[in-house]
């Protein structure tokens, strides 16, 4: 997964949303691009990897859709960091990128949470944080524990 060296962009919190679920979901579909040739206990960690990351995606698309529009009009500034990478050439490589990133999105999450004005969105908002950092942190442990066995 390719970034750019630092994004400094006023997004309403809905676009923000909506962007980090596509990118979850490039994440995912590359790391199922190299699927094929890894040995069966790797991919087996690999794909619960990719499903996590699906979740992840389809719950920040869903709380796009589902929050009230006052939250989802409000005006962020979104940092997100993500360093010129270049394209992984392995499975590991993917995830290794879509922990990065993950990390990165939970960062920014839990940073727009503490500094939204509206407590309604912030409290909102700090659900959704809470709820991504969950699911980042078993795609983060599933990497960590195939590279340990």
């Amino acid at each position: 997964m390719q970034g750019k060296d630092k994004q400094n962009t006023f997004l309403s919190l809905g676009e923000l949303l909506e962007r980090a679920a596509r990118q979850c979901r490039a994440a995912e579909r590359e790391l199922r691009s190299f699927f094929d040739g890894v040995p069966e206990p790797e991919v087996l960690a690999y794909r619960e990897m990719a499903e996590r990351e699906c979740e992840l995606a389809e719950m920040l698309k869903t709380f796009a859709r589902r929050a009230p529009e006052t939250t989802l009009n409000t005006r962020v500034q979104f940092t997100l960091d993500c360093p010129e990478r270049p394209a992984p050439q392995s499975a590991h490589g993917a995830a290794q990128q879509m922990v990065e990133f993950n990390e990165d999105l939970v960062e920014s999450l839990q940073e727009q949470s503490r500094t939204m004005a509206p407590d309604s969105v912030a409290e909102s908002l700090e659900t959704l944080w809470r709820d991504t950092e969950a699911l980042a942190r078993q795609v983060s442990m599933t990497f960590l524990t195939m590279q340990d066995a």
